[in-house]
């Protein structure tokens, strides 16, 4: 173990980070910061002899929440390896058991936040993807793009500009930030449901407040459902740049201004 000390308003760890650690606060608070509604919120506020950061060194995903000290802070840290050692390793069955009951927590908590109309392919008459963050609005325009066939992709593009084909957008290296080769997939499920789908991106995408990747150990894995109207999409962590808003709109709304 080694001791980590903070002063009130220093940032221990952010939503997106590498889980690497996990700590135990021996003297002092610490607010859990969530973002939700675009803005960032105080969920809980841990004390003394209480765990930190448990959830993503179990599961070997990427922290999902803030940690601010609240007061001076002094915590006790333990590496990734040891910390797994203490249940028997990645084949001990004390690990197998633990991440089960991380993972039904997680998917509980995530299920609570799914919400809005979903889309079907064949109620939509348009989809429009357009950049929600000033970098993405500076790079696509105003207007956005117009996504005319599915499935199509979003990741880098293979030159310094950007680059728009039929079935793929790609943005250049240099303002895409946390974006990968080919980070998430916007397709038709099984069912007709429009769906976004995580591409073995390295910090995952967030889809509506809700983050999906392929290392997350959800039931529903790297996918998750788009709603009818304004959809929220965004390439890696909570405070990533590449932010859009996939707008779908509907074939009777199409009829009605017709």
């Amino acid at each position: 173990m080694q001791t980590v000390k903070l002063q009130a308003g220093e940032v221990l760890y952010r939503a997106g980070d590498i889980s690497d650690k996990v700590y135990f606060i021996e003297a002092g608070e610490v607010e859990v910061r969530r973002v939700m509604d675009h803005q960032e919120v105080t969920v809980a506020t841990l004390g003394k002899g209480q765990m930190l950061g448990e959830m993503g060194v179990v599961r070997n995903c990427v922290r999902s929440t803030t940690i601010v000290a609240a007061t001076p802070l002094t915590l006790a840290s333990i590496d990734t390896n040891e910390f797994k050692e203490a249940f028997g390793g990645e084949k001990g069955v004390g690990l197998k058991l633990l991440r089960m009951i991380c993972d039904r927590l997680c998917t509980t908590t995530e299920a609570a936040h799914v919400a809005g109309d979903p889309a079907h392919s064949g109620s939509v008459a348009g989809m429009h993807l357009l950049g929600a963050s000033p970098e993405l609005q500076s790079l696509l325009g105003v207007g956005g793009i117009v996504i005319q066939s599915l499935p199509f992709v979003v990741g880098l593009s293979e030159s310094t500009l950007v680059e728009f084909k039929p079935n793929r957008l790609g943005l250049p290296m240099a303002a895409a930030g946390q974006l990968g080769e080919n980070h998430f997939q916007i397709e038709v499920g099984p069912d007709g449901a429009l769906i976004v789908r995580d591409l073995e991106s390295w910090l995952g995408s967030v889809v509506n407040g809700r983050r999906i990747s392929t290392f997350e150990r959800f039931e529903a894995g790297a996918i998750a459902n788009l709603n009818a109207g304004d959809n929220e999409i965004v390439a890696g962590g909570q405070w990533s740049p590449i932010r859009f808003t996939l707008r779908l709109s509907s074939a009777m709304a199409g009829e009605a201004a017709a």
